[in-house]
């Protein structure tokens, strides 16, 4: 512990000589007092079942003196009771440390707790036993100089880096030290110090190929290309636990960017796909999509009353192995210019060795209903500005209350329409008289619980 007196003649005064020696005399006696303080240190400590390390540290609180031990080595000592009344230090330490392979050495007001015949190395004589090591770090292949090169002495965390030059400064404790030299891109290297203080370097780069993964035109399976892609990828189970019967609709929610609408109820129906947002306002935004390396259509082809020829629907999920989605410059030089929009590519199982034949059936149905009926106005005729028209319908017509009543005036002499299932003929009206709406006469001939069932069945193996 560092002490500071302040100025005992200061500038200014006049003090005579007898008065100057017996100042000094006082000052000697202080100083003296103080250098004899922990040597004369008392100790009062009453402790029960403490850790060694609880002791040392009341010490320390009741004293100047200060500690160096290893936690390990005094949590080995297990629980100590002390009780003393005006004891040295000396005696303090005999009593916790009795019994144990602990000892202590005492250097000026530092104690150190050591093992049974250990010595204590001071700071002065550790540096006089370590040697310097200096060298050169270059590169195998152009010769140059190598800068930022770690060197550590195997087995401790000490350790240096070269300067711009390639050139490292190092203090190794003894001949057997091993010094390791590791760089970023380069092959590390561990050399044995012996008798040498001066070790030039040369270190070999370390190439190392990554094993990157792309999707072929074929679906073959090569490496990644990051660049200009959006790719996500859909597995098996994911696609099973949707409960969608179709293959596309499936994976609806589990891809990024992807955004997946069901066209209509139809059987065979397809699906509006878009990735990552359209690229055209008025046309086609369906991506490619491959199968097993052979292009698949989704398109909706049919009259108004049925919609179908999309070859999704053919697939079984229970046999798919992943859909992966792709999107960009990588997908487009893969597939050209079909890939604007992007590409799904889909990947079904295949028979593995020594698996035995496998047969998985399954069957789904569903019920389709009507969720929401909006409300539909029935004040007004169809029209414009108040006035009815049988060719407008973007605005209101005349006030249904208002009319005759009488039945409508048509046009027989013109064309008209046969229903396919009354064989009813209508002719287009020239006057609107009737009060009728129909808003709740023939709902349930056009809404009714639509009823789908999907039988599926796969067979795989192997020999």
């Amino acid at each position: 512990m560092k002490k500071s007196y302040p100025n005992l003649f200061p500038p200014g005064r006049n003090l005579n000589l007898l008065t100057k020696m017996k100042l000094i005399l006082v000052f000697l006696t202080v100083v003296q007092l103080t250098l004899a303080a922990n040597s004369q240190a008392s100790f009062n400590i009453i402790l029960k079942d403490a850790t060694l390390e609880t002791i040392l540290k009341e010490v320390t609180i009741q004293s100047d003196y200060e500690f160096f031990f290893a936690h390990e080595e005094l949590a080995s000592t297990g629980k100590i009771s002390l009780n003393v009344e005006n004891a040295s230090i000396e005696e303090v330490l005999q009593k916790c440390l009795e019994n144990t392979n602990l000892d202590y050495e005492l250097i000026d007001n530092v104690i150190v707790i050591k093992h049974v015949g250990e010595s204590v190395i001071t700071e002065p004589e550790y540096q006089e036993k370590k040697i310097r090591i200096t060298g050169t770090v270059t590169g195998k292949e152009d010769g140059l100089p190598m800068p930022w090169v770690t060197v550590v002495i195997k087995g401790t965390t000490q350790g240096v880096t070269t300067d711009n030059n390639g050139i490292y400064v190092i203090d190794v404790p003894d001949e057997n030290s091993v010094l390791a030299f590791s760089s970023i891109g380069f092959l590390t290297q561990e050399i044995a110090i012996g008798s040498r203080t001066t070790i030039d370097i040369v270190l070999n780069s370390s190439v190392t190929n990554l094993g990157e993964v792309i999707i072929t035109a074929i679906g073959t399976t090569v490496k990644v290309d990051e660049t200009g892609s959006t790719s996500s990828i859909v597995r098996s189970e994911m696609i099973g636990k949707s409960g969608e019967a179709g293959v596309i609709n499936s994976i609806a929610g589990k891809a990024s960017g992807v955004k997946i609408t069901k066209s209509n109820g139809d059987p065979g129906s397809g699906s509006s796909i878009q990735i990552r947002g359209s690229n055209t306002i008025e046309g086609a935004s369906q991506p490619l999509i491959i199968l097993d390396g052979i292009p698949v259509s989704n398109d909706n082809i049919g009259e108004v009353t049925i919609s179908q020829q999309s070859r999704l629907d053919d697939i079984n999920p229970k046999d798919i192995e992943s859909v992966q989605i792709l999107k960009g410059a990588s997908a487009a030089a893969l597939w050209g210019s079909r890939a604007a929009n992007g590409v799904i590519v889909i990947t079904t199982k295949m028979g593995k060795i020594n698996q035995k034949p496998r047969v998985q059936y399954a069957y789904t149905q569903s019920f389709d209903m009507v969720s929401v009926r909006e409300p539909i106005q029935d004040k007004y005729g169809q029209g414009r500005n108040g006035v009815w028209s049988s060719t407008d319908g973007e605005s209101w017509g005349d006030k249904i209350a208002n009319r005759s009543g009488a039945p409508d005036v048509v046009n027989e002499s013109g064309a008209y329409f046969t229903a396919n299932t009354t064989g009813n003929k209508y002719y287009q009206i020239t006057q609107k008289n009737s009060r009728e709406t129909f808003l709740e006469s023939n709902w349930d001939q056009v809404f009714q619980t639509g009823v789908f069932g999907q039988h599926t069945i796969s067979i795989d193996g192997g020999r």
